[in-house]
């Protein structure tokens, strides 16, 4: 009967009430069940019991990100409450201040969504602080609680709960990690449970813990030991009764009335003693210790069911840093994001999107291995999408119908195909529908791979908040045969090989933690083109779909323009592209302040390249103070850079400058180096007082001690290499140096085996707004990777 209860407390009244119903009216069906309508009777007679029977846990915080717990902090430490409190009915109280209110509501929507649906959700309340009838000022004693009255709503539990007779309040900085029944089904006879003071003041009287307040602690209680009141037990009908707050308030005012400072547990300690209504509180639902520790070098044993960080050290502030399960707080992290009304998403729920990597931290070894087994042996690679709760995107709906739209196209493609015997154009189209197939999913779970990030400041007038600071932009693709985390064996396997890649843009705001404050943007081709295939190079045995390799500028107007690499686009499927510029068309797109394309088109005019490489790298150029152009650096060798203008709309190669450079020649002699390519934008940088552009040099060479040249060496024993370079910062832009230097990239295995470390950016100290140079790259097709050099460790890159 008591287990039927304690399920029966979990259900709404009005399923009660229809369970109670049905199970009378179908009686004469339930005869086989021994009082079967008389149970119904007794299942009436619970529902009607009053709420005070349910089990009641008070929280105060602020919910505004900038202060307290952060979103993160403090839903993990309701979500541990909660799942300990399960399947017993229970209601969490949470005590804000006024103004923060609707942010607090739009927590609670958010908490809600982190349960599954086989679990027992908590009913969650929101109360708005109660004004203090005193003036809370300077604590001496705990610093960072000055001027925080927040921490006195536990003196008025009785107030926000005038209908509840015991209630648990607990700290925000608590994780519970065990049962609390035996807590709350003990007889309680007192106010409250306080557990003595831990490690921190262990044995320690009111007077010696609280010195600067000792001459006004009242002299009966001042050789008392300290309590914490971090976790506290309330009996409420007996605090009314002894009218607990009433004291509370007096003994704040005599101290105000001495001038004294002022502590909220010190007055409770004092009242708790001199009414002698408290207990002692089990130590084991008040653990402390990590709040005075660098680490969480902690053993707590299985009988510890709440642990606190009392002290200036809190759980929320090692997520993703401690090795040790976060300071025993992964079980209870959030895992569905949302959006919240300060404006950002969950943020320490989100990955960064950039892993910081100086040079000195990198621990990659550039020399050759000595094992040359082991290395060739290591072609496999692992490259995982991101967790499908990790990323929102914008407008999936609409994504999705366009991608339905892709796949009908698609299937009658393919019919026509096999109507006319075209083989090739049917597996093209085929191909294409699966791709449209893989996108779908991958849209609809919001689980994204990003790689080759470019980056820009925000502009001002784009920021909806002040935690907007920079534009991401970034590669995304789907290939055949990876449908999530998946290690491919050497890829000299051909079975393993993709038949075809999909290729979308991804543009993101993040905050200066380098995490989405936003929904990110899809962009894809649909979104650039009315056709549907891609164009095909007739010796490729795989299908290319999409744009790809995307890069951000921005002029100092605040103007933001992307530009990428892909392929003419067509109505039919398996039209072949054009030879003589390998199937590659260079785009470019202005982009508005809600992250959309405006006048998407190739770029009209020639580059005086006899291919268009797969990446023209934009910057601006300002040749005086008045004047500001684009420029696109092509290829080192020859280098190559345009001037490109906006004509009628449309993106057009106005001048070029084409120079050689013995010095290029020599270098990629020197490092055994058949091709060298530019990697990045440049940037205005001063060496030795002069102007220069400082960009970056790519090439490949092979690794384990393979002999030979690179275009003799199989891809899979490649590896890439990047070094800083300068050229002039004006007509006709000559390369001037090159370092020898490699910098420090990790490299990671690509599809083809390649490892791959490939450069997409590059901000100057300036732009970071520190004295540092990064440098972002893509690590191995499938993850954005961020280095940092700061002012004492960039000298030795540079040429």
């Amino acid at each position: 009967r008591t287990l039927q209860a304690n399920r029966v407390r979990t259900m709404s009244h009005a399923f009660r009430m229809l369970w109670l119903s049905l199970a009378c009216t179908l009686a004469p069906c339930l005869a086989r069940l021994e009082n079967g309508c008389q149970t119904g009777q007794a299942l009436l007679q619970i529902s009607a019991q009053k709420p005070r029977d349910a089990i009641h846990v008070a929280y105060a915080t602020t919910v505004n990100n900038s202060t307290g717990p952060g979103d993160v902090g403090f839903m993990s430490s309701i979500l541990s409450m909660s799942r300990a409190l399960s399947p017993l009915a229970s209601v969490i109280h949470i005590i804000v201040p006024s103004e923060d209110r609707q942010a607090a509501d739009d927590f609670v929507h958010c908490l809600r969504g982190q349960f599954d649906s086989s679990e027992l959700l908590p009913d969650i309340q929101v109360h708005e602080e109660i004004p203090l009838p005193f003036y809370v000022g300077l604590n001496e004693h705990t610093t960072y609680l000055t001027n925080n009255t927040l921490t006195y709503a536990r003196w008025y539990l009785p107030q926000y709960l005038p209908e509840v007779s015991r209630v648990l309040y607990i700290d925000t900085d608590t994780i519970v990690q065990g049962s609390l029944s035996d807590l709350f089904e003990q007889e309680l006879e007192v106010a409250m449970l306080l557990k003595p003071c831990g490690v921190v003041c262990r044995d320690e009287s009111l007077d010696v813990h609280y010195p600067a307040s000792a001459g006004s602690i009242p002299e009966a209680v001042r050789n008392e030991t300290v309590m914490n009141a971090g976790v506290m037990l309330a009996n409420l009908d007996l605090w009314r009764k002894q009218n607990v707050t009433a004291q509370l308030v007096d003994m704040a005012e005599s101290f105000l009335a001495e001038n004294t400072t002022m502590d909220d547990q010190l007055i409770l300690n004092i009242v708790a003693q001199q009414s002698k209504s408290f207990g002692f509180l089990d130590e084991a639902y008040n653990q402390e210790g990590p709040g005075y520790a660098d680490t969480c070098d902690f053993q707590f044993t299985n009988a510890t069911h709440i642990i606190h960080w009392a002290g200036p050290n809190k759980f929320w502030t090692s997520i993703g840093v401690e090795p040790r399960g976060s300071c025993f707080v992964d079980n209870y992290l959030p895992t569905k994001q949302c959006h919240l009304s300060t404006g950002s998403l969950l943020k320490e729920d989100l990955p960064m999107l950039f892993t910081h990597v100086s040079s000195t931290q990198s621990g990659y070894n550039f020399g050759k291995l000595a094992d040359d087994a082991f290395c060739v042996a290591s072609a496999g690679w692992t490259c995982p999408y991101t967790d499908a709760s990790t990323f929102e995107i914008d407008e999936v709906p609409k994504i999705l119908q366009k991608l339905q739209a892709v796949q009908s196209r698609s299937l009658e493609e393919v019919a026509r195909a096999k109507q006319l015997g075209e083989v090739r154009t049917a597996e093209v189209a085929e191909r294409r529908y699966q791709a449209a197939i893989e996108d779908s999913i991958r849209f609809s779970q919001g689980s994204l791979r990003l790689w080759n990030p470019s980056l820009a400041a925000l502009p001002r007038s784009w920021k909806r908040s002040s935690d907007e600071h920079w534009l991401a932009a970034f590669r995304f693709q789907t290939q055949q045969f990876l449908n999530g985390s998946v290690n491919y064996v050497p890829v000299t396997d051909p079975v393993t090989a993709p038949s075809w890649f999909s290729s979308h843009i991804v543009l993101a705001v993040l905050n200066d933690e380098m995490k989405p404050v936003r929904p990110v943007r899809l962009i894809g081709p649909y979104d650039i083109s009315n056709s549907t295939f891609d164009c095909q190079l007739p010796e490729e045995d795989y299908s290319r779909y999409g744009p790809e390799d995307v890069r951000i500028v921005r002029a100092d107007s605040e103007d933001i323009s992307i530009v990428w690499s892909g392929r003419k686009q067509h109505h039919l499927a398996n039209v072949h592209c054009d030879d003589s510029k390998g199937g590659q068309q260079m785009y470019m797109s202005r982009v508005t302040s809600d992250l959309r394309l405006e006048h998407a088109h190739d770029l009209v005019g020639d580059m005086g390249l006899d291919a268009v490489k797969k990446v023209s790298l934009p910057f601006f150029h300002q040749p005086s103070k008045c004047d500001e152009n684009l420029l696109f650096l092509s290829s080192a060798n020859p280098h190559v850079i345009a001037n490109v203008s906006w004509v009628q709309g449309l993106p057009t190669v106005m001048e070029k400058w084409n120079t050689s450079s013995q010095l290029l020649s020599a270098w990629m002699g020197k490092h055994n180096l058949e091709e060298a390519h530019v990697s990045v934008g440049p940037v205005r940088y001063q060496q030795d007082g002069q102007d220069v552009y400082l960009s970056i040099l790519h090439g490949k060479q092979p690794y384990c001690d393979y002999p030979g040249n690179p275009s003799s060496v199989p891809a899979y024993l490649l590896e890439y290499k990047s070094v800083l370079y300068t050229f002039q910062a004006s007509p006709p832009f000559e390369i001037l140096s090159i370092s020898d230097k490699w910098l420090p990239l990790l490299p990671k295995r690509s599809q083809e085996g390649m490892r791959v470390a490939f450069p997409t950016a590059l901000m100057a100290p300036s732009t970071t707004a520190a004295e540092e140079l990064w440098v972002l790259y893509g690590q191995g097709d499938c993850q954005s990777q961020r280095l940092i050099l700061n002012a004492t460790e960039l000298p030795s890159y540079l040429p």
